[in-house]
């Protein structure tokens, strides 16, 4: 069969699966699936992920552990006790608590329960941006196929979907409520359209307070009654200003109270720039090219290339976490590179070209998600090198898992154990002491434990960290 056989049959396939609804949506779901599947088959022990396993693990065992108390008086000892997680779980509480209820009914592990709900909402997320494609942006179910896969298959989405349950599921909620939003009014679709944005503001509020601003955006560029947007929006308005972390009211990177503090400004460019190319410099040829006017697409782009990159511009004052609006620029751009793709004409070479490109897109995801494709020639502050990662290299966890145990035995009463970020998860999952007897202190990763040493009263004072970077005034006890 020679290759312009190999197209036809391709393009006859692809014609014939985007006919039959049943089959497109089982394809779409079973290609993300599968896709974010690997790396948990990869890793059979644990989940894989540094959110995952520092902020979700472990507040779902502890729950799973404490069957004798009352959901309220579980949820309220261990917010009090545990300052990193309380801010978490406000800032995406639904994705909690659907957590909790698994764990209830199921009673199965919950490292078994985190390896699979990552692929089911992986698939599921890809199901609700085809349907947005379709709906929304009235793709033919070829095109609104094609600019899913796209999606799928992209380093950014694959980031995401690494640790980030709470935006995935958020992102489900916001591209449905997307489709509502450019639906025939009706009281029944505003009523709806309430509850899809709510849903997506308790899973993650920064994609709900996007999903706002795109909302209006789309209101005010098809010159619709944007005061209709916010009375449906006030209780999820109402909603993410109670919960708003004030952290993000600190808009000065500069700023060494902000928790977005740099030091360096052209570090904070470079690292911008870096995850930009390693996210978008094989699509942006494509994105340029396929750039249209669209008012929910250009109302999203708008916001999302303020938020990445306002911290180039004007530093002093600038969008809080340029990088998660990096990474979420993976969406119009997936459309735009698939509008892109299909006008591109090379002659009798087109069909070839867009065949090695789909297929280049497709083996980087699936090497990307295999851990057998890294970019680690641009170090940056946010893109793991690969899927196959946790908050720590996997041939460290025995041995911060041995130096729990020893503590287990070892520690004093009455004392502090300080963690970095990335260790804090597995010190509350394996450390089995209690935690009245002994207080863990998480800070942030790449941080010093030294400044919130003066706010702590205790015999004693541990630090879990490497043996050769040392803290003035603390002493080896145990490697």
């Amino acid at each position: 069969m020679n290759f312009s056989q190999f197209t036809k049959r391709s393009n006859r396939w692809i014609a014939k699966i985007s006919n039959r609804n049943i089959s497109i949506y089982f394809l779409i779901f079973f290609l993300a699936f599968f896709l974010r599947l690997l790396p948990e088959i990869i890793i059979r022990t644990y989940p894989v992920g540094y959110e995952t396993i520092t902020y979700y693990a472990p507040a779902m065992i502890q729950f799973q552990d404490c069957s004798a108390v009352s959901f309220i008086e579980f949820l309220t000892n261990f917010l009090s006790t545990n300052q990193p997680f309380e801010n978490t779980f406000v800032a995406g509480p639904f994705f909690y608590l659907l957590m909790f209820s698994l764990v209830e009914i199921t009673g199965d592990n919950s490292f078994l329960i985190l390896k699979i709900v990552a692929p089911v909402l992986y698939g599921v997320l890809a199901l609700s941006f085809y349907f947005f494609s379709l709906k929304s942006l009235k793709f033919s179910k070829k095109t609104a196929l094609l600019a899913t896969i796209f999606m799928i298959f992209q380093i950014a989405t694959l980031r995401i979907s690494w640790d980030r349950f709470r935006t995935v599921l958020a992102l489900v909620f916001f591209f449905i409520s997307l489709i509502l939003i450019t639906k025939k009014d009706s009281l029944r679709n505003r009523v709806f359209l309430s509850g899809t944005i709510l849903l997506t503001v308790l899973s993650r509020d920064y994609i709900g307070f996007l999903l706002i601003i795109v909302s209006l955006g789309y209101c005010l560029f098809e010159k619709k009654d944007f005061k209709k947007v916010l009375v449906i929006s006030l209780p999820s308005i109402i909603v993410m200003i109670l919960i708003l972390n004030p952290v993000y009211l600190n808009w000065n990177y500069f700023s060494q109270e902000s928790i977005f503090f740099i030091s360096n400004y052209l570090w904070g460019v470079q690292d911008s720039l870096s995850i930009f190319i390693i996210s978008f410099l094989l699509i942006l040829p494509l994105v340029i090219k396929g750039f249209s006017k669209n008012s929910i697409l250009n109302s999203m782009l708008i916001w999302l290339l303020l938020g990445s990159f306002s911290l180039i511009i004007f530093p002093w004052f600038s969008i809080p976490g340029y990088q998660r609006w990096l990474m979420l620029l993976v969406f119009p751009f997936s459309i735009y590179a698939t509008l892109g793709l299909k006008k591109l004409n090379f002659g009798k070479y087109s069909s070839k070209f867009k065949i090695f490109y789909m297929s280049l897109i497709l083996i980087l995801g699936i090497s990307y998600s295999l851990g057998t494709f890294s970019y680690v020639i641009l170090p940056n502050s946010y893109i793991p090198v690969n899927m196959v990662q946790s908050s720590i290299p996997w041939n460290e966890i025995d041995d911060v898992k041995e130096v729990l145990g020893w503590f287990d035995v070892n520690g004093v009463t009455n004392s502090t154990l300080l963690c970095e970020e990335r260790f804090l998860g597995w010190t509350q999952i394996y450390l089995k002491r209690d935690t009245v007897d002994v207080k863990i202190k998480g800070y942030i990763a790449g941080g010093s434990p030294l400044p919130i040493i003066e706010g702590i009263f205790s015999r004693q004072i541990y630090l879990i960290w490497y043996i050769d970077n040392n803290y003035s005034g603390f002493e080896k006890l145990y490697s």
